[in-house]
């Protein structure tokens, strides 16, 4: 878990209400990629999205930067609600940035590394003068940690590596001097070797300047590393949300239960058998054909997500009838 400054509670810099995402499928049908989830995201925290392939956490952070408008559901930045217009979404576009998975594809390859620094800065910041403009993009590169850096500011893509690409994405987020950087598997496509250099770049980055960060992932590992806060989605649902230190050490949710088997290939004492991966939900709690928990009421009522006594919020039957809740959300 990090260990830098504690947030600024007292500061929301994001707040998604009731996101609800839904997509439209052949025959009629749709997918719901998002359920009514509810987010805040305070000044300098770094708020961890988890869960698998297919739980929704890229079409959030897709909402959350403007990239996609929600079915439902509200978007708001220092309090005011994200309206999709033109002007509206360029404010938005530079208080959150995001930085993409793919390093390999998230340049264009015909430009070099300044036009890619010098395109926001123009855009954003209104900069013109071109000197102004290389020696606020050698800053940037500087505070990424290439250096030297008038090294990499003509280079194209194709002359980086897959660790300096990266380094130059998060740069090129930086330079509109977001309030919130959306990072979407920020080091899934890094060798192993480069992953801890590259999330402990984001966390300095999130110490010197006090940016908010929504941390995507599927490793559970890198967001207990990374994240002050730890969120699991699955199947769109909010099904677990609190401190990284009570998501990993303490899960509730058999299904954070099972993310945490797959790093530890260690079965948590109160879930009983091992986990499987097998079924597609059909009512109920979207969960419950692969918990070892389940009981009537789960095929027949949705769980609402509850606030437990320690502070973690659940969305489970199973885990309200063993310690009940404080709080409903």
């Amino acid at each position: 878990m990090s260990s830098y400054e504690p947030i600024d509670e007292s500061f929301p810099v994001a707040y998604l209400r009731d996101i609800t995402q839904i997509f439209p499928g052949r025959l009629g049908r749709q997918t719901v990629a998002l359920n009514s989830v509810t987010l805040t995201i305070h000044r300098g925290e770094v708020l961890a999205i988890v869960g698998e392939s297919g739980s929704g956490k890229s079409t959030l952070g897709l909402v959350a930067a403007g990239l996609l408008k929600p079915s439902a559901g509200d978007v708001q930045l220092g309090g005011g609600s994200l309206t999709y217009t033109h002007k509206n979404l360029k404010t938005h576009h530079r208080k959150v940035q995001l930085i993409l998975q793919n390093p390999f594809t998230s340049l264009n390859p015909v430009h070099t590394v300044l036009h890619h620094l010098a395109r926001p800065l123009k855009l954003h910041h209104g900069m013109r003068n071109p000197h102004e403009i290389r020696l606020r993009a050698s800053e940037l590169l500087d505070g990424v940690g290439l250096v030297p850096s008038d090294e990499y500011l003509d280079k194209y893509a194709h002359q980086l590596s897959g660790g300096q690409r990266q380094r130059v994405g998060i740069a090129r987020a930086l330079a509109t001097q977001p309030k919130l950087i959306v990072a979407d598997e920020p080091t899934s496509m890094l060798d192993v070797s480069l992953r801890l250099d590259m999330l402990n770049l984001l966390l300095n980055l999130r110490n010197q300047h006090g940016t908010s960060f929504l941390f995507i992932t599927h490793d559970l590992a890198s967001a207990y590393y990374v994240a002050d806060t730890i969120a699991v989605l699955f199947r769109g649902n909010l099904v677990e949300r609190g401190s990284a230190t009570q998501i990993v050490m303490q899960p509730k949710h058999p299904y954070t239960q099972l993310l945490l088997q797959a790093i530890t290939d260690v079965v948590p004492e109160n879930t009983g058998d091992t986990i499987t991966t097998e079924a597609t939900p059909t009512g109920g709690c979207s969960f419950r054909l692969r918990c070892p928990m389940r009981y009537e009421r789960c095929d027949s009522e949705p769980p609402k997500l509850q606030r437990m006594a320690d502070g973690i919020d659940v969305s489970c039957h199973y885990v309200e009838s063993r310690e009940g809740h404080a709080d409903e959300l």
